[in-house]
């Protein structure tokens, strides 16, 4: 399975920390900061659990401080919700219900002028590609 080894990840908008741990997550206690934005969370024997990406949106190619998130931050939000394991179980079956969301996201993506869904297109793009 592709994400195997990730239980689950969190990106927060209002925080714009984005949160991925392990599915070995047993006590994430331990959090060393190794950049700014950066910190890696490890259990209690020292085992590498997971990390924390602090404005994780400012880390998307084409991110401008000026730019409103609203519409990027929905687009963002809808194709996350896609990457799981249940999602891409059904993509291996050349699910059609899965399909027609990957077109309107692709369709609702390709109409907003904003560098940052290139991204989302990429990935959109690669999962056509590999499934369909």
């Amino acid at each position: 399975m592709f994400f195997e080894e990730l239980s689950f990840s969190i990106l927060d908008l209002k925080s714009k920390q984005l949160i991925a741990l392990s599915s070995k997550y047993e006590d994430a206690y331990q959090v060393y900061r190794i950049q700014e934005n950066l910190s890696l969370l490890f259990d209690t024997h020292g085992h590498y659990q997971g990390f924390i990406l602090e404005n994780a949106t400012e880390f998307i190619k084409g991110y401008q401080l000026k730019k409103t998130d609203t519409e990027f931050e929905r687009l963002l939000i809808a194709t996350l919700s896609l990457i799981n394991s249940e999602t891409f179980e059904k993509m291996e079956q050349e699910d059609a219900g899965v399909f027609q969301e990957l077109k309107a996201l692709e369709s609702q993506c390709v109409k907003i002028k904003d560098d940052r869904v290139d991204g989302l297109l990429t990935l959109i793009d690669n999962c056509f590609y590999a499934y369909y």
